[in-house]
């Protein structure tokens, strides 16, 4: 009878955790399809331009500013999709996966995006659930799971294919052995699980190293700072395997160790000190909502006066990861992701705390989180609606295949935040003479198999000019390069030019420049008031927006578009 009543009391849990898994996994699905076959996202391309890159048998990826890790992995999983494609005759050869690729690359930006971002995302809510069940208690690991769930950057960021939901699966992976050490002392499995998880945390991004501050916490809090704790053996055997691990993953760290040094050193360029409230203001409370971020700072707040010494390795990873970003990181929001898991442990601790002070009935607790979670919840629905909508970039893209004429010479702002058009076979076959004898085989290859898609594609192709004062990249779809100087255009006979308003007095005087000299001709705009003439944030979009501001006065992604003719 008693088991029978212990198993009656766990099925109201395991029905709210599958319920929350699921609406985790559907909230992070819908919208996947997102942009394509266009790729809007800024750095999607940098992981799945190399994957495929590797199938040409080069496996070194030349660039090490973000871990290759993840391109390999998902270079493995397009290598699965070929077998499949060729077993059932989708796929008569390498060519044809190669010709799919650059005709419409949407299977390809759709299965990276399933598997390493709404499988990874809905995964690591689960992983938070089981962590704090064993460690805390089950309240905090269903509430927990619940707020990470609807987490509005999570949600959003869990749509792409990029490396930090993968990161945030492997963190939260990382606190069972780490646990587990300052618990119960930790046996060498744990040090080993831990050292190969830490390994795999760096090898997917680097900031994943970060995993052994809460594990030195642990493992010192449980053998003490002397001699023995110092030099213990299954702490030297955890770094020994976090270090073999991380060359495993990414073996090209030592075998182009130059290249890797050198990318290593330039992300100074892009990282600084950026102030200790921004993330804060900007990114945490942009992701949970004011609420949420109360109850976080609240909870971590008990924590630290509590100093229980479980929680304590969480204390270390939460501050410490915070601090450090706030003096060698970047403004972006996604930064904050690694610690968003436990920044809602601490807000579900401090929630079922209140309800222990106060004894209100279980009603009025759950009508609490679900206001407290409102904000974040009300943005993760809004960011979904927009993905589900056209781009201001594809509703640009259909207006000029559909009334510029083919050939036509065209300079755009920015290409990032700009339609995708399809280069001129012109363009394209000077880009192969330019580059004859300068790139790989890899890359040539790759340069002609374009051109032969060219050469049978009868959709509108034009010659394409891009705007860079500073010469910033010397990328060969980045040419030819023309300054931003409206008689430079005229030169080089210029029809029309494609403005991009990224920021409030961005390149303000050429826009005047180009509106003088030219006719606008077509507007594209994501607001609701198609008065507006700048965006409401000074932050450009890499996937969809953060603020309130901007998704009450959006009905679609991106940026204000303006098409003049010159």
């Amino acid at each position: 009878m008693e088991t029978v009543s212990q198993e009656r009391l766990k099925r109201p849990e395991r029905l709210a955790i599958v319920c929350i898994i699921a609406a985790a996994f559907l909230i992070r699905f819908i919208g996947i399809s997102f942009g394509l076959p266009d790729a809007f996202h800024a750095d999607e391309p940098n992981v799945v331009n190399r994957a495929v890159a590797y199938g040409a048998g080069d496996l070194n990826p030349h660039y090490f500013k973000i871990p290759p890790f993840i391109s390999y992995l998902v270079f493995i999983s397009y290598g699965i999709y070929y077998l499949i494609g060729r077993a059932v005759g989708y796929f008569s050869g390498t060519e044809d996966f190669a010709v799919l690729f650059f005709e419409d690359s949407t299977s390809f930006y759709l299965l990276a995006r399933f598997l390493f971002g709404v499988l990874p995302g809905t995964f690591s809510v689960y992983l938070l659930y089981r962590v704090i069940n064993k460690y805390f208690s089950q309240q905090q690991a269903l509430l927990a799971a619940f707020f990470f769930a609807f987490s509005f950057l999570h949600v959003r960021d869990s749509h792409f294919i990029y490396l930090d939901i993968p990161l945030v699966t492997l963190i939260i992976l990382s606190f069972f052995p780490i646990l587990n050490v300052v618990t119960n002392k930790g046996t060498r499995k744990d040090y080993v699980i831990f050292g190969i998880l830490a390994g795999l945390s760096a090898a997917n991004k680097y900031n994943g190293s970060f995993v052994y501050l809460p594990f030195f916490a642990a493992h010192f809090l449980s053998k003490g700072i002397n001699r023995s704790g110092i030099f213990d053996m299954n702490l030297l055997i955890s770094f020994a395997l976090s270090g073999i691990t991380f060359v495993t993953a990414v073996p090209f760290v030592l075998f182009d160790f130059p290249a890797f040094f050198k990318d290593l050193i330039a992300m100074k360029e892009f990282e600084g000190y950026i102030g200790f409230f921004h993330h804060i203001r900007y990114s945490t409370v942009s992701s949970l909502g004011i609420p949420l971020t109360v109850a976080s700072i609240s909870g971590l707040v008990l924590a630290f006066i509590r100093r229980r010494k479980t929680v304590i390795p969480i204390l270390v990873f939460t501050l410490s990861y915070y601090v450090v970003l706030c003096y060698f990181g970047q403004l972006h929001d996604r930064y904050v992701l690694p610690v968003l898991p436990f920044l809602l442990f601490f807000a579900a601790d401090a929630l079922i705390e209140l309800r222990k002070r106060f004894k209100y009935p279980a009603a009025v607790h759950a009508l609490i989180a679900v206001m407290v979670l409102s904000p974040s919840l009300g943005k993760a629905i809004m960011t979904n609606q927009l993905l589900l909508r056209d781009d201001v970039r594809t509703l640009a893209r259909q207006w000029v295949e559909l009334y510029i004429p083919t050939e036509s010479r065209i300079a755009i702002d920015d290409p990032l935040f700009s339609p995708r058009l399809k280069t001129s076979l012109v363009q394209l076959e000077e880009k192969r003479r330019e580059a004859s004898g300068l790139l790989g085989g890899t890359q040539l290859k790759r340069l002609g198999l374009m051109i032969s898609i060219a050469q049978n594609d009868a959709g509108p192709r034009y010659q394409l000019y891009f705007l860079d004062d500073v010469n910033r990249s010397d990328f060969l779809f980045a040419k030819p390069r023309l300054r931003y100087n409206i008689q430079e255009i005229k030169e080089h006979k210029i029809d029309y030019v494609i403005i991009t308003k990224i920021k409030e007095g961005y390149r303000e005087h050429f826009y005047n420049e180009v509106t003088k000299s030219g006719t606008l001709v077509k507007r594209f705009t994501p607001y609701r008031d198609p008065a507006r003439q700048w965006p409401i944030s000074d932050f450009a979009l890499t996937g969809a927006p953060s603020l309130w501001s901007e998704f009450l006065a959006r009905n679609r992604n991106g940026h204000i578009i303006e098409i003049y003719k010159i």
